[in-house]
């Protein structure tokens, strides 16, 4: 505040002696030119000539904004064009979600024409197409998209149109052309895993899934699952392709991928239950049981328990004294009851078996166990069956209505 009042001071004082200078001597100016002359003071010479200047100055200043002109109208327009772009991009994207397809592949192509950067609203017009039937719009906003880069994007975009159209060998082409190119993507990896699974072709899955365990990353949840899943199929595939000529070379295949895959998916119950099965259905059940009473020691799993009552071993009553000895600490078990029950069946012992399917009935009503017991029941001509195949028929189809019956 003391400075204010000194800098006015200061003002003051200065203006006060430009006055007294001004009445003192005013001064002279002559200017001639051409035989014209011009007379003045000095002090109003130089208040023209200020004058002057700033007017100079602001005569300048507006022919350099004049000169600006286009550009700046250039620079509006485009702002204007992008935000007219993304409102119609954001409409286009709320009509998509909601299902209206047509209206919104007409939005998002409209902003993808005014947008500098169309890539997302092209794609978003091709899912449109695509819910729309319409492949060929779906394949040319793919087309337009591409055309500034992001093929990879791209060709994921038209891999998984084209896998949601069932169309898995255009699918699968297209994925393995990006895998060529991009075979570290996961993402690449998995798509082509799932064109390939819908195909039936476990081979190339089992030559694909090392890949896949190099570079996802172990938090992938999805990608371990989708790896888990696929061994499982692998060894499905590989059961089903053998012939009773060649049972001990489906064998030795099984065992081979089996000991192949790392320690963590051999440990996986999932893969454990495939490969058991995989053994049961090339006729390996033997090596099924062994694997299966190995594994049931050390964890308690229902769907090994009911593989091993499914087990035709060749030697049926051992495999039913070891499944007894784990009644004292699974008494209840409704899967180890029906279990026991089919190995007693083996064993012929049609009483014992008959007991295990009712006790099991009185724990978990399911429709299999009924219909093993009704089976069961039906060869020793018991009357009994027609109550249990009532029972079940309600299970399956709910409580029928109290009606007069003869």
């Amino acid at each position: 505040m003391k400075l204010n009042y000194l800098l006015l001071l200061l003002c003051l004082l200065a203006g006060g002696a430009l006055g007294l200078a001004m009445l003192e001597d005013p001064g002279y100016v002559l200017l001639s030119w051409h035989g014209l002359t011009l007379a003045s003071s000095l002090w109003t010479a130089l208040v023209v000539a200020s004058v002057a200047v700033t007017l100079l100055f602001l005569f300048l200043q507006a022919l350099l904004h004049l000169s600006r002109l286009p550009q700046w109208w250039s620079s509006w327009w485009g702002r204007r064009r992008q935000s007219v772009a993304l409102e119609l991009l954001e409409r286009g994207s709320d009509a998509l979600e909601i299902g209206q397809w047509t209206r919104a592949e007409g939005l998002l192509f409209k902003a993808a024409r005014r947008l500098e950067r169309p890539f997302s609203a092209y794609l978003l017009a091709a899912r449109a197409a695509a819910a729309q039937k319409a492949m060929d719009r779906a394949q040319h906003y793919l087309a337009l998209a591409s055309e500034g880069g992001h093929r990879l994007a791209t060709g994921l975009a038209r891999a998984r149109l084209q896998l949601d159209a069932g169309a898995w060998e255009q699918a699968t082409a297209e994925l393995h052309h990006l895998h060529h190119d991009h075979g570290n993507q996961v993402e690449v990896i998995k798509l082509l895993l799932h064109a390939l699974a819908k195909l039936g072709r476990w081979g190339e899955i089992a030559e694909l899934l090392p890949s896949l365990r190099r570079h996802a990353r172990r938090q992938d949840g999805d990608a371990w699952v989708l790896e888990r899943q696929a061994h499982e199929q692998v060894l499905a595939h590989i059961a089903a392709s053998g012939t009773r000529i060649n049972r001990s070379h489906t064998e030795q295949r099984l065992r081979a991928y089996y000991r192949a895959l790392p320690r963590r998916l051999r440990e996986e119950p999932g893969v454990v239950s495939a490969y058991a099965q995989a053994l049961i259905d090339s006729d390996h059940d033997d090596l099924a049981v062994a694997l299966l009473q190995e594994r049931l020691h050390r964890q308690w799993q229902s769907t090994w328990v009911e593989l091993f009552g499914r087990c035709r071993s060749s030697a049926p009553a051992a495999a039913l004294e070891s499944a007894e000895a784990w009644l004292a600490t699974h008494p209840h078990d409704p899967i180890l009851l029906r279990a026991l029950a089919r190995l007693c069946l083996q064993n012929r012992r049609f009483g014992e078996a008959r007991a295990y399917f009712e006790s099991a009935l009185q724990i978990d009503k399911q429709p299999e166990t009924y219909a093993e017991l009704i089976r069961l029941l039906v060869r020793l001509n018991d009357h009994q069956a027609h109550r249990y195949l009532i029972e079940g028929l309600q299970l399956m189809s709910g409580k029928l209505p109290d009606l007069p019956l003869p």
